[in-house]
């Protein structure tokens, strides 16, 4: 059986885990959080992103139906009130270094 690999993990594969990793400590955006990882987060905003899902209601629908390919990715079932906690837990700050630690 030929196995698929998606986009998203591409992208996501293309992410020094240790730049992110140490990113999540500094900021200590991982404190609290049981499944909804920064790690998490970012893989559910990033599929959120590309496929043009403007609500939390949205995102949760998606997320719900995502196939075993898309879960191997790193993407999880989340909950509007899980990403809402989430989106409040981590810092902009944190995607800002993200993002310039990549650039």
């Amino acid at each position: 059986m030929a196995q698929s690999t998606i986009i998203l993990s591409q992208l996501l594969s293309q992410i020094s885990s240790v730049l992110f990793d140490k990113l999540a400590t500094q900021h200590q955006v991982n404190k609290g959080a049981r499944r909804m990882t920064a790690a998490a987060h970012f893989a559910v905003m990033l599929f959120a992103q590309f496929a043009g899902l403007p609500s939390l209601r949205q995102i949760e629908q998606a997320t719900v139906a995502l196939t075993p390919s898309q879960r191997r990715s790193g993407l999880i079932a989340a909950r509007r009130s899980t990403l809402a906690e989430a989106n409040l837990r981590i810092p902009w700050i944190f995607y800002r270094d993200l993002f310039y630690g990549l650039l």
